[in-house]
């Protein structure tokens, strides 16, 4: 029987009448499983070019993610079509990456984000990049039942929080939530933090929509680290 989706429902089950997480992830992985049952493999709607074929005046800038970060994500070879708009990336992760807010909780929000959005290609892309920037495995499983975590604080919480409910559509965040936020951070902190949720959002729609097959790094990563929570590649599998 296949493995169903272990989704916190206190953290990021039902919530106003939306569906919950553990619910709508599984229909996907449903379709890809029926997929696969059929003699199907998961495949990018559009491949990501080769790093031959991309442009020069983008091609140095992706090189140096692969020197920084072991690999080029493939959702930017695919954007890569258009080299404008991995120039804009570039800009733009800039922007969300600066600023007072610690670079560790920024990548908290940012997986909380991916799990609301349940883009599992996301998911393994953040939580490989905060574990080889020293992130505490641990740390990054409690965030699928961050509700539940003694490892993590109420400031991280709250953060949470505000990435889980402002991930959804309709959008859950209220006046309580902004409350909670100013008891840990200032109004540009806060700024900080939606700067990232709505960053992760491009990313996780990008990236959901393409189905872009996830990199053997990152998804090896998951597939250790974090299927014991709920992680599944699901149609971003590598073929």
């Amino acid at each position: 029987m296949p493995r169903r989706a272990q989704y916190s429902e206190r953290s990021f089950g039902a919530r106003a009448g939306a569906p919950g997480l553990a619910c709508r992830a599984d229909s996907v992985c449903e379709r890809y499983r029926e997929r696969r049952s059929r003699g199907g493999d998961p495949m990018a709607h559009i491949a990501a070019l080769a790093i031959e074929d991309v442009d020069p005046e983008i091609r140095d800038s992706l090189q140096a993610m692969e020197e920084t970060g072991g690999y080029i994500p493939r959702g930017q070879l695919t954007m890569a079509r258009r080299p404008e708009l991995v120039k804009a990336m570039s800009v733009m992760l800039a922007a969300v990456r600066s600023g007072t807010v610690e670079r560790n909780l920024k990548s908290l929000v940012g997986l909380a984000v991916d799990i609301a959005a349940r883009c599992p290609h996301t998911q393994s892309h953040a939580a490989f990049r905060a574990a080889s920037n020293g992130m505490p495995v641990e740390k990054l499983r409690a965030v699928y039942d961050f509700e539940e975590s003694d490892l993590l604080s109420e400031r991280e919480k709250a953060a949470l929080r505000l990435a889980r409910d402002g991930s959804v559509v309709p959008n859950l965040v209220t006046e309580q939530h902004f409350e909670a936020l100013r008891e840990w951070f200032d109004e540009g902190e806060i700024v900080e933090l939606v700067a990232v949720i709505s960053w992760r959002g491009f990313l996780n729609h990008w990236n959901n929509i393409m189905a872009t097959e996830t990199h053997p790094l990152p998804a090896g990563f998951a597939r250790e680290h974090l299927s014991a929570v709920g992680w599944e590649a699901g149609p971003h599998a590598a073929t």
